[in-house]
């Protein structure tokens, strides 16, 4: 159909050239745009979690770097020594797209995140998305 305000009165209809936000296409286009991406930057992305992108090997602290991917979010996981790298891959990232810098992630998609940079460790907890649950349906 042709969009409101630019009837020509006939049947023509109109060819996208460019996914649009908002079509039904464009999370697709956009998906295949930032796995092109990614992959011409020397990542690979896990068989088993299309969400997930690796770089490097796990072994090598200064230039492993794992991306996690929920629709327009990218949450980069480096070893304290491939700080370096990490900032690397948000270089290349900025020369493509617009990126918004958050810092260190406290929250991400409902998991709450702690780390203890001394001892290494992160911890997950979907604690306060279930509390948040039990709060909306009055039940805390």
């Amino acid at each position: 159909h042709q969009p409101p305000g630019y009837e020509s009165g006939d049947s023509r209809v109109g060819q996208l050239i460019r996914g649009l936000y908002g079509t039904k296409q464009a999370g697709r286009i956009w998906n295949k745009a930032r796995h092109k991406t990614l992959t011409d930057t020397g990542f690979k992305r896990l068989i088993h979690d299309q969400c997930l992108y690796i770089k490097g090997d796990i072994g090598d602290k200064e230039n492993f770097i794992l991306l996690a991917i929920y629709v327009d979010d990218i949450l980069l996981f480096n070893h304290p020594e491939g700080k370096a790298a990490a900032d690397a891959v948000v270089a290349t990232l900025q020369e493509k797209y617009t990126v918004k810098d958050m810092g260190s992630a406290k929250r991400y998609i409902g998991i709450q995140m702690t780390r203890d940079l001394e001892l290494g460790k992160m911890t997950l907890s979907q604690e306060p998305m279930i509390n948040d649950i039990l709060e909306r349906f009055q039940m805390n």
